[in-house]
């Protein structure tokens, strides 16, 4: 993370102008979520490698703690490849990564007890995140 200052406040002017074109504005936390996670692809821009299904489906037999960052990363990953359209022609469908990263955001949320809102909100919100994600790369 050479660069962090540096690609937050890129992001978050990215993410900023991303909003206001597409008219949708996000809450606070939802938006510096989104703007440290754009953040953190301009520091990693690898994406896609690994199939996230499969890492999906691996993370439900670890422990709580493990089982959170795995479903985290996934769900991370999957809203980047639906909002910026990275491998699309390797799609098994047009809503496969939206599927998958809410499925895995759900997951995370009803991970602990109780569940953790903010990211029942991203699952509910991904659409929408996914459409100010698809602004930023143009």
């Amino acid at each position: 993370m050479s660069h962090w200052n540096t690609y937050v406040k890129y992001s978050y002017q990215v993410i900023l102008e991303a909003e206001h074109t597409t008219g949708i504005q996000l809450d606070h936390d939802t938006e510096a979520y989104v703007v440290h996670l754009f953040a953190n692809y301009l520091d990693y821009p690898n994406l896609n490698k690994d199939p996230v299904c499969i890492r999906y489906l691996e993370s439900l037999t670890k422990p709580t703690k493990v089982k959170k960052e795995l479903l985290k990363n996934v769900g991370d990953e999957c809203l980047l490849i639906y909002g910026l359209d990275l491998g699309r022609p390797r799609w098994p469908s047009n809503g496969y990564y939206q599927d998958l990263g809410q499925m895995a955001y759900l997951s995370l949320a009803h991970a602990s007890t109780p569940a953790e809102i903010f990211f029942e909100e991203l699952a509910d919100k991904f659409d929408l995140i996914g459409q100010i994600i698809k602004k930023c790369k143009a």
